[in-house]
């Protein structure tokens, strides 16, 4: 949208001519606009600058620099738990790579460039048809379906049980253990994260070198944030342990002083008279 849009109404607005095509869906869409990217000093490069300043807050005059990750991915990060997908990237280009998309400074969002790959990617055979689903008994699609609309739902223990439950009986599907991980980390259970982490990487050792290959960043991710929930358990327990020690070695002090005055004050009180 253009900087001139700045004051349009937030819902009913008019569509510029280059968004025309979205009329029919303007309903769901939100734009935003008017944006101004104070250099600070630094280089405008045609097609960078303003862009990496909008999206991270931070202008780079140095082309293809981004000094943090994009808001996009941020926003993600949040509001795709509860989604299939976390973020969806199109690219009208032809090269992947060529991506405003940023997980970090120097992690790129890729972008899909081929229609009928998106396509396949949205409904191909991971897609589950809730409705359809429930009528179809012990079946992958039923779990995914029943995982997916309790995890929506918040009922993130029902989600990680109902999960977990079709991952044991579809062991052969990935999606479903990397769900199960996510919630378990969410709930803090780093036993059943760990448990459903290996489960993930069985699941890809069935998969060929090119179905692989795209859960391996995944995994990476799932595997460090699992050890990460480990360690700060087990560095809780042994701060617990610690403080239950130093807890009853001060009961204990107490209680032995508390012996030794009053020994003193029967001996005290035992002496004859003089």
């Amino acid at each position: 949208a253009r900087a001139g849009d700045r004051q349009a109404p937030p819902i009913d607005f008019e569509l510029p001519p280059e968004m025309a095509a979205l009329a029919s869906v303007r309903q769901h869409i939100n734009v935003l606009s008017g944006f101004d990217v104070l250099l600070d000093g630094d280089s405008n490069i045609p097609h960078h600058t303003g862009v990496v300043g909008t999206l991270t807050g931070v202008p780079s005059g140095i082309d293809h620099e981004y000094l943090s990750p994009t808001l996009d991915t941020l926003i993600a990060a949040h509001l795709g738990e509860a989604t299939r997908f976390r973020s969806l990237e199109v690219s009208a280009d032809g090269v992947r790579a060529h991506s405003y998309s940023r997980f970090s400074t120097s992690v790129i969002n890729q972008s899909e460039v081929s229609p009928l790959a998106l396509y396949e990617r949205l409904f191909g055979p991971e897609f589950v048809d809730p409705d359809a689903a429930r009528a179809e008994g012990d079946s992958l699609r039923r779990w995914q379906s029943e995982f997916h609309v309790l995890h929506t739902g918040g009922a993130l223990d029902a989600a990680l049980l109902a999960g977990s439950e079709g991952a044991r009986r579809f062991p052969e599907d990935p999606w479903l253990w990397e769900r199960v991980v996510y919630v378990a980390l969410t709930l803090r259970q780093p036993g059943a994260a760990r448990e459903h982490l290996n489960g993930l990487e069985q699941a890809l050792a069935g998969l060929t070198p090119s179905l692989r290959e795209p859960w391996l960043s995944t995994l990476g991710n799932l595997a460090s944030h699992v050890a990460d929930l480990e360690a700060a358990r087990s560095a809780r327990a042994r701060g617990l342990a610690r403080a239950q020690l130093t807890v009853a070695i001060v009961l204990a002090l107490l209680a032995v002083g508390s012996s030794l005055g009053l020994a003193r004050e029967f001996r005290n009180k035992s002496r004859p008279a003089a």
